[in-house]
């Protein structure tokens, strides 16, 4: 019976996992980047970025093209902090005078374990309580 009891113990202890803390990306009171948290964006604010968006100015154009990615692992070089959170990434295309000089937007095909390595990233938008919709 002793023995049962030990092998139940250690294998509970082997399969429980910590909590995750999950805390809005926006105006949150927490501090941001805290181990083990995942900041979300419950409001769904992010997603008005998704879209991609084109500026043309006679043969010259920059398209940037922005997603949101939900529940994005982050863990700095240091190891310092390693947290969950919602970000836009994004990418873009310059054209000068008919020329493609750059075209980074096949990254947005990567699935990159660290967000930062994409061009453009937003993790937080602070929303104003005084904005006029």
């Amino acid at each position: 019976m002793k023995n049962t009891i030990i092998i139940v113990f250690i294998t509970t202890l082997f399969t429980c996992k910590a909590q995750q803390s999950t805390v809005s990306l926006h105006n949150s009171a927490e501090a941001f980047g805290i181990n083990g948290y995942y900041y979300k964006d419950f409001n769904n604010y992010l997603n008005v970025f998704e879209d991609t968006w084109v500026y043309t100015n006679g043969n010259t154009s920059l398209t940037t093209t922005l997603q949101k990615k939900a529940m994005v692992h982050v863990t700095t070089s240091d190891l310092s902090s390693d947290y969950y959170t919602d970000v836009v990434i994004g990418e873009y295309k310059f054209i000068e005078n008919g020329i493609e000089k750059i075209n980074t937007l096949q990254n947005l095909l990567n699935n990159y374990s660290d967000p930062y390595d994409y061009n453009m990233v937003m993790t937080s938008v602070s929303i104003s309580s005084d904005i006029n919709t």
